[in-house]
């Protein structure tokens, strides 16, 4: 089968179909596929994305879902308010959400998620490099932007409330402290004591300034923002 990707078989939605269904895009505009679990999984022995969103069109509850076009898979996902979503690099998987849905949250952010990390006071470097800000409104997704503007690959939280960069990130060990919740958002968790809550800016597998280009090692590593060297 030839290697084409999802923008290619995309445009062979029928017009009934995608005027029930739109698919969804990430901050950088890249097609967005669901990694949550999926309430169904449906495989057929053709490919047929129109089957796949029509099957959700069906069925009572459904708010969308995942083609995988090369493993001709379906997923199901009924009565969700949010979803967590990331980038396939090999843009074989797609998320379509019914248009009649609720309002659903596309958390892309805790795919990013990498770990909790050991932070030094006094010592050179610090484990994440630059140190971005500290504002008593910080939220994951605003450092997530302060630190892509800046061109890092990675950002962390620590403190409640400070904002770091790197293009590095875990020269100390992991640390299970990151247990304090953003002074902006109390839902979401901010690092701890000398603890940095670490994130990729791009999703795995890709890199580049609008995050948009396949990391040469494969799609689910991480690499360098700038030049997409193997982190």
């Amino acid at each position: 089968m030839t290697s084409l990707n999802l923008i290619t078989f995309v445009t062979c939605i029928s017009y009934s179909v995608s005027e029930k269904f739109k698919p969804i895009f990430n901050s950088y505009g890249l097609r967005g596929c669901v990694v949550d679990a999926a309430d169904e999984r449906l495989v057929y022995s053709y490919d047929s994305l129109i089957k796949c969103v029509a099957m959700c069109s069906a069925m009572d509850g459904c708010v969308g879902s995942n083609y995988h076009r090369d493993t001709k898979t379906c997923q199901l996902f009924y009565d969700r308010t949010d979803v967590t979503i990331k980038h396939d690099s090999t843009n074989m998987c797609a998320f379509f959400e019914k248009k009649t849905s609720q309002i659903i949250l596309h958390k892309e952010l805790l795919s990013r998620y990498i770990g909790c990390f050991v932070d030094k006071m006094n010592t050179d470097p610090r484990d994440l490099t630059y140190y971005a800000l500290y504002t008593n409104t910080m939220t994951i997704s605003f450092c997530s932007h302060v630190c892509f503007g800046f061109n890092y690959s990675f950002f962390g939280l620590q403190s409640y409330r400070e904002c770091y960069c790197s293009h590095s990130y875990g020269r100390y060990g992991v640390s299970d402290k990151c247990n304090f919740n953003c002074d902006g958002d109390q839902s979401e968790i901010c690092g701890g004591p000398l603890a940095n809550s670490v994130y990729t800016v791009c999703d795995r597998g890709m890199y580049g300034l609008n995050c948009n280009i396949k990391c040469p090692p494969g799609p689910q590593c991480l690499c360098n923002r700038l030049n997409g060297t193997l982190i």
